[in-house]
């Protein structure tokens, strides 16, 4: 694939690139993705901390002095939480490198939002650079190298990792990912071994780094097998010392899927073709599809395996004609293959950050085809203006949280963590009327839904139902004693009707389990104590 002359007028661009010294062909090219990719994403800057980002960067404490970054190589990166609304299907993680990043950018940056969306928006742009020094070492074709990371930079599904400031992890595992490999495939041994570290230690899924190197010595080295086992092994013994390491720290492995086998084929069937699907046709702000297994042959598990099944044939075929091609056909399954562990993490949680390395295995194809056909480069160029169009339209999403949540609900209103999460933003604005309905609707779905009965009380407070939102609360701690503030909510309304003994022994509580409400609760302690 990439020894081959592309055709006109791809082999004049070719021929005047050739004219540049190598280090203005580097510079230019990795000027131009720099100002691409930036201009992807930049719609997403002045966004507000979302989800997960109020727990890993506003409220963990841990993360507000520097002084702490030692210790999160010795401890899990799991942030204190208020309560876990995902708790089902939570995994704890060890990201020392991530938790170090996002300590140094609360030093620098405290609360301004802006300032997070732009250090993710520039570290992507690396690893778009990265990328096409990558795809450049191992074609040898610098056109190609610079279309297909053009094409890269701009496909939408890279857009949750991008936007959202909680997935700098994907970025950070991305960029230290591809320096392991294009340090390998330049013979620098040492350097791809740290990369590969780090990586590791940024995100646990860069260890899809390991099927990636087999493919390419499968496909692309021309060493011996006992060469080809030799120059892997370093590899397979830092990822097993990874994962004793995380064990040793974290105290558990990752859940192992316990579905049946049929049901697990037909569902990773599933997994597989959502996340080719949402690649090339994204679904609303962000795809979030609904936590499910396929037990039985419906249409959406026959389709599935047609395009395993097609997919899979394809990929021997290019084995046959074309091992370059091959090498990037099996690039995007390499990536992927962590997300078929379903039934061990939920049902197989699906996102579009999956794809945020895997889709540069179809941007170095469709790249290399269109640019051997007649009139494949205008085709190109359009292609990414398209996606680069869609990508920019829905970076925009990200500025506005209640338009975020309602562009994620209208794809799928069955998501109850996005109408939850809608309800709170709503909440903290006031508007509590507006928010109560979506509540009710998550407690429809889920009835003990412990922060849903919490966030439903706050409602019917603010809306002068003292009452029912004393219910509620009481329910709420029902369904999870762990629920601090639940706890604290029914301490203060003790507290204010003049209950002091009640008032104390919620408060108590409250500051018994240790998280983010305790202070609030010692403090009312203090005040209470202090009075009688």
């Amino acid at each position: 694939m990439g020894s081959a002359r592309p055709a006109h007028p791809a082999r004049e661009i070719t021929a005047r690139f050739a004219k540049l010294p190598i280090r203005n062909r580097n510079t230019w090219a990795g000027a131009l993705l720099v100002l691409v990719s930036v201009l992807s994403f930049a719609g997403s800057v002045r966004g507000p901390f979302l989800w997960d980002e109020l727990d890993v960067i506003v409220q963990d404490p841990s993360v507000a002095s520097l002084g702490n970054i030692p210790s999160f190589f010795v401890k899990s990166s799991e942030p204190p939480r208020e309560y876990d609304s995902r708790a089902l299907f939570q995994l704890k993680y060890y990201r020392p490198v991530t938790k170090s990043v996002i300590a140094l950018e609360r030093a620098a940056l405290g609360d301004w939002t802006t300032g997070y969306h732009l250090v993710s928006v520039f570290l992507n742009a690396a690893v778009c650079v990265v990328f096409f020094l990558l795809v450049k070492a191992i074609t040898g074709h610098v056109p190609l190298a610079l279309f297909a990371s053009l094409l890269y930079a701009v496909n939408p599904s890279r857009g949750e990792a991008v936007n959202w400031i909680y997935s700098v992890s994907s970025i950070l595992e991305g960029l230290f990912a591809l320096l392991s490999l294009l340090f390998f495939v330049q013979g620098r041994k040492a350097a791809s071994w740290v990369a590969f570290g780090a990586a590791l230690l940024s995100r646990e899924s860069a260890l899809h780094v390991l099927p990636v190197l087999g493919a390419y010595e499968l496909c692309l080295s021309r060493r011996t097998v006992r060469e080809k086992a030799r120059i892997l092994l370093p590899f397979a013994a830092i990822g097993a010392g990874f994962l004793l390491l995380r064990y040793a720290i974290v105290g558990q492995l990752p859940p192992l899927s316990t579905l049946a086998p049929v049901t697990f084929l037909n569902t990773c069937a599933v997994v597989f073709q959502r996340l080719l699907k949402l690649s090339f046709v994204p679904d609303s702000a962000v795809a979030l599809y609904r936590l499910e297994t396929f037990p039985a042959l419906t249409l959406e598990v026959a389709l599935s395996w047609g395009v395993v099944i097609a997919f899979a044939c394809l990929g021997a075929f290019l084995w046959k004609r074309d091992r370059a091609a091959a090498f990037w056909w099996a690039w995007i399954p390499a990536w992927l293959l962590l997300q078929f562990n379903v039934g061990g993490q939920g049902e197989g949680l699906l996102a579009e950050k999956h794809m945020y390395l895997a889709w540069g295995g179809f941007a170095v194809l469709i790249a290399a085809f269109l640019l051997r056909v007649r009139h494949g480069l205008p085709a190109l160029l359009l292609l990414i203006a398209l996606h680069g169009g869609v990508t920019v339209w829905r970076a925009t999403y990200w500025n506005e949280p209640v338009e975020f949540f309602g562009a994620v609900l209208r794809f799928s209103p069955d998501y109850w963590q996005a109408r939850y999460s809608l309800a709170l933003t709503l909440g903290e604005r006031g508007l509590f009327a507006e928010a109560a309905p979506h509540l009710e609707r998550v407690l429809e779905q889920q009835p003990l839904n412990s922060p849903a009965l919490n966030g439903l009380a706050n409602c019917r407070y603010a809306l002068g139902d003292p009452g029912a939102a004393e219910e509620l609360w009481e329910k709420a701690l029902a369904a999870d004693p762990r629920n601090s503030s639940a706890s604290f909510n029914l301490g203060f309304l003790a507290e204010r009707r003049g209950d002091l003994p009640t008032a104390l022994e919620y408060y108590q509580r409250t500051l018994a389990l240790g998280d983010g409400v305790a202070p609030r609760a010692a403090e009312k302690l203090r005040a209470l104590t202090q009075g009688l």
